[in-house]
């Protein structure tokens, strides 16, 4: 089937409020087999191999929603099914994710396998803030794997439960 090519680029902000607060997010390109935009819902549903590119990260999944705000900015991400993220040497796979575009984080949930280098984290729910690499897990495990070049011992390492 044919693939449709669909480009989402961020404008440049006019607020000078909001433009001192944060730096604009770079542009998405987004393909996928099909697309559907619902122009009064300010959303575009994307199915069959989505695959979302920005130079902080790259997103694939089977099905996507992109969420966009009245000046047509991509706000929020959901990805559904078979959902694999990669932003530096961060990887990783989950069967549903939620990258908040503004806040530069992506939660990723159920069966949550990310790799850091050596590290493997493992679980339910896990957020990633992909600008400045910091992963936080509500529901996992990470194991440190041994590193002989730096002399790190394995280590593992589970939250506790509240």
């Amino acid at each position: 089937m044919r693939k449709f090519i669909v480009f989402l680029v961020l404008l440049v902000l006019a607020s000078s409020a909001f433009a001192q607060s944060r730096v604009s997010p770079a542009p998405v390109k987004v393909t996928a087999k099909s697309m559907r935009f619902l122009g009064n819902e300010m959303r575009s549903i994307l199915r069959g191999d989505v695959l979302a590119i920005s130079d902080q990260y790259t997103l694939a999944a089977e099905e996507v929603v992109v969420h966009l705000n009245n000046r047509n900015e991509i706000t929020q991400i959901d990805c559904n099914i078979r959902v694999n993220f990669k932003s530096g040497d961060i990887i990783g796979t989950s069967d549903n994710a939620i990258l908040n575009q503004l806040t530069q984080t992506v939660r990723m949930t159920g069966n949550v396998n990310i790799r850091k280098g050596t590290n493997l984290i493992e679980g339910s729910d896990v957020s990633i803030k992909y600008d400045t690499r910091e992963i936080d897990i509500t529901k996992g495990t990470i194991t440190f794997v041994p590193d002989e070049l730096n002399g790190i011992s394995g280590m593992e390492f589970t939250p506790r439960s509240e």
